[in-house]
């Protein structure tokens, strides 16, 4: 009635198409002018006054909300967006925004939180359910495995059906979990916090049960379980990791600004052993069918690999091969003994004795022959020649060519395929897709397709090659890196990229029913595979029989070279063979914040940097390049001492110079936020304060005035990084 009455008074303005009186709107723009300049708090008091007079407006507690983070309040930030979710319970990107934050806030705070978020959806918290109770979530012990499926949650968060390395990951942890006498647990990391959590074996098997059902895709039951899953990360206590544990991490987690620094504090606290599964090296040898971020972050991933690993699981001879070439190319001492040939060779389920799938009946394929691809569409995995031959079935075959079943989801640089799909309408006929289909359903489309069909140019392994034999069905696959390994002597090959070849073959067995039987009896006679306990068996074992270390990889500092500009800036536009120093291996403690295009944010307060100085008996100088984002005053303390320190009026970049004794090898900086200025508000702590890089020199006192020493380094590190 306020609302109303305030509407009834005034002329009506809309802010998002919801009407507003004139004063609520210009309290709103001016709010929106100010956050476009990046004055965060001036923008929040704007905000507020807004909805001081209406609460009502949901946008605007989002604003708030947005605001608060920017500004450093965390605990302002999830108020606003639970101000907003109960005003929309439904808006799922409300939740993802207050899951996110909760990370950011103390353990006290983020347990309200969750329970706060349960409250307004209307679901019970039983934070017992989510722990399975102290008894059933197993205590540290030494030697333990613990699996880490940081990708695979943060994959669960955007998507549900798994595509190949989170199927591997799946069917693999779920068989260690049975293994006689394995003691195994399951962490994620929480990026956020720099914590780990745990998360309990029955919430594990919940999710990936769900992930293939054949319910909704976006479901209630599956969004339950995935903010179940949400909450036991942030609910749980931070993860403890048993003494020289084995932390495996079977998935993808270059994307994880913060990864390395996590386990290297794991490592150094607890002396685990990390090893890595690697599934390919494409982004590395095959770029050109990558996006440029996946090569980026994938070529800093490996180059943290090799800095942290003692052992390396591999899922084929040929990826074996690449990751030795590689490190042999970098200069890092890798012998073939610390790499572990895991072949993907799994048995899939057979498909159920039913009528056929719902997908074939929506796309009309009840009775007709089709071909099955099976892999997500992007241009590595040949989806261009597949086409080409399918214009040559047609040419030749006319409408005796069977249908061609594209099963997978969308990835990149796949247009062309598309473009090529809207010009050819024959083709476009003959040429069918589908996604986000269930197990079940794709264990069907296994048993009625007439065979399979795999050209991709690149695998690690190739995973659909495996599960096509497995159902008893022939694959056509190309003749290249790993797919001879999937498909041994099974499966029938083509020259890569050759369409003339593919399309031959496909004829060769589409057209020949006894043919293709004579050879589905060959694949049913010779095709074995295995289990999936036993690969999970085969990397428990090996963990288990590898010597422990009395030194763990980082529990030294490293070593910090003189003359060399070591970069903090999250890594862009580069292949990991250039000459680029790293800083993140410098990086110490929880106190940092993932590398993005400015640098290192220091997180609430304070950060540590450790290294080694070879040749310490004389004088050094270590130039710091720190960047603050307002106002901020800083200090930079070393070995205990004041070193440097100064302030920023306004954003902006500046160099911290500090002067390290002889006789002085080994050394810690810390970084301090003194004291920050945000829009007119005192605000201590922070991540306003960042480093972009540093620079180790020795200090020829007196011989350059400072002045010229700062411009030089700026020539050196500053207008060579950014391309200037």
């Amino acid at each position: 009635m306020k609302r109303l009455a305030s509407l009834l008074r005034g002329k009506v303005k809309r802010s998002a198409g919801v009407p507003v009186t004139p004063a609520v709107h210009s309290r709103i723009a001016q709010g929106n002018h100010r956050r476009d300049l990046g004055r965060w708090s001036e923008a929040a008091g704007y905000y507020q006054a807004a909805l001081d007079a209406d609460d009502s407006l949901i946008h605007i507690w989002v604003q708030l909300g947005h605001m608060r983070k920017e500004g450093g309040d965390a605990i302002g930030a999830s108020n606003a967006y639970l101000e907003a979710l109960e005003r929309n319970p439904a808006d799922q990107t409300l939740v993802g925004w207050l899951y996110g934050i909760a990370g950011r806030l103390p353990h006290a705070h983020r347990r309200k939180l969750i329970r706060q978020i349960y409250a307004v959806e209307g679901r019970s918290f039983d934070a017992l359910a989510l722990s399975d109770g102290d008894d059933a979530m197993r205590k540290p012990a030494s030697g333990e495995i613990i699996f880490d499926i940081s990708d695979l949650v943060a994959y669960f968060s955007r998507a549900r059906r798994p595509t190949g390395i989170q199927r591997v990951q799946i069917e693999i942890i779920r068989a260690a979990i049975v293994l006689p006498n394995s003691v195994v647990r399951i962490c994620c990391s929480i990026e956020e916090s720099s914590e780990w959590t745990e998360i309990s074996l029955s919430l594990f098997e919940r999710v990936t049960t769900l992930a293939v059902a054949g319910d909704a895709v976006d479901g209630a039951i599956w969004r339950d379980a995935i903010h179940d899953l949400n909450a036991a990360l942030i609910f749980g206590s931070p993860f403890v990791f048993g003494p020289r544990a084995k932390l495996v991490n079977l998935g993808t987690s270059w994307w994880l600004q913060n990864y390395f620094l996590q386990v290297r504090n794991a490592e150094v606290a607890s002396g685990i052993a990390y090893t890595p599964f690697v599934h390919d090296l494409i982004p590395v040898l095959a770029p050109q069918h990558c996006v440029q971020g996946l090569v980026d972050d994938f070529n800093s991933w490996l180059l943290g690999v090799f800095d942290h690993a003692r052992f390396f699981f591999v899922n084929s001879e040929a990826t074996k091969r690449d990751l030795l070439d590689v490190a042999g190319r970098l200069g890092r001492g890798i012998g073939p003994e610390a790499v572990h040939v895991v072949p993907l060779d799994g048995a899939f389920v057979p498909p159920p004795p039913a009528p056929p799938s719902q997908a074939l009946r929506q796309l009309g394929l009840n009775d007709k022959p089709f071909v099955l691809f099976v892999s997500t569409i992007e241009s590595r995995k040949g989806h261009d020649t597949a086409l080409k031959a399918w214009q040559r079935l047609l040419s030749e075959h006319g409408e005796q060519a069977p249908f061609l079943l594209c099963v997978g989801n969308n990835g990149w640089l796949n247009s062309a395929f598309y473009a090529e799909l809207e010009r050819d309408a024959a083709l476009r006929e003959r040429v069918l897709l589908l996604s986000g289909i269930s197990d079940t359903d794709l264990a069907m489309l296994y048993r009625d397709c007439l065979f399979t069909i795999y050209p991709s140019t690149y695998e690690g392994w190739g995973l659909p090659v495996t599960e096509a034999l497995s159902f008893g069905k022939i694959v056509i696959a190309a003749n290249n890196s790993s797919l001879p390994e999937a498909g041994g002597c099974h499966a029938v090959y083509f020259n890569t990229g050759d369409a003339a070849d593919l399309a031959g073959k496909v004829a060769a067995f589409a057209f020949d029913p006894t043919a293709r039987e004579a050879h589905e009896q060959e694949i049913r006679r010779g095709f074995a595979p295995r289990a999936w306990s036993d690969i999970a068996a085969q990397i428990v074992d090996t963990l288990c029989g590898q010597a422990q270390e009395s030194r763990v990889p980082c529990a030294d500092a490293p070593v910090l070279a003189f003359d060399r500009w070591m970069e903090f800036r999250r890594r862009r536009n580069t292949t990991i063979f250039d000459d680029i120093g790293l800083g993140e291996p410098l990086r110490v403690g929880t106190g940092w914040l993932g590398a993005d295009e400015l640098g290192c944010l220091v997180r609430e307060g304070h950060a540590m940097l450790r290294f080694r100085i070879d040749g310490a008996d004389r004088a050094s100088l270590l130039a710091l390049r720190l960047f603050g984002k307002c106002a901020v005053a800083w200090r930079v303390m070393m070995n205990g001492h004041p070193a440097a320190h100064g302030a920023f009026t306004e954003k902006g970049e500046s160099w911290a110079l500090c002067s390290i004794p002889p006789s002085t090898p080994d050394v810690s900086i810390v970084i301090e936020v003194a004291h920050s200025h945000v829009d007119g508000a005192d605000t201590w702590g922070g991540s306003f304060l960042g480093v972009q890089g540093c620079y180790l020199m020795r200090d020829k006192e007196g011989s350059r005035p400072p002045e010229a020493l700062l411009s030089a380094l700026d020539r050196l590190t500053i207008g060579k990084d950014r391309g200037e």
